[in-house]
């Protein structure tokens, strides 16, 4: 089973400096959130090269801080462009709930 979000990776990715860490979290969380929004927006207006280039700039972005999951969906997206277009927004609608779900387990860990 995959991890949603790889906290001791993260930490120790941020040398153990607690600090660092929630920065990166919360850096990490806006960023996502604002992909997310431009390659909605991409969508709409049928840019597929740039939804293809947000979802890949995402995956690289979860996978650098630990959230897995969102990495996962952010390939499929980056896949889909060409093989399945009009499943993005179902992958897109499980990223909004992902974030959700990660964004809930921030605020229990503050």
């Amino acid at each position: 089973m995959t991890t949603h979000f790889d906290a001791e990776w993260l930490m120790g990715s941020a040398g153990g400096d607690r600090e660092i860490y929630e920065n990166l979290i919360a850096m990490a969380l806006e960023s996502f959130v604002r992909n997310l929004e431009e390659i909605t927006d991409h969508l709409e207006k049928n840019d597929n090269e740039s939804v293809r280039s947000i979802a890949h700039r995402t995956k690289g972005a979860a996978l650098n801080t630990g959230y897995n999951v969102l990495a996962e969906m952010a390939a499929e997206i980056e896949r889909s462009v060409d093989r399945k277009p009009d499943h993005i927004p179902v992958i897109i609608e499980e990223m909004r709930k992902e974030l959700d779900l990660l964004k809930e387990k921030c605020m229990e860990n503050n």
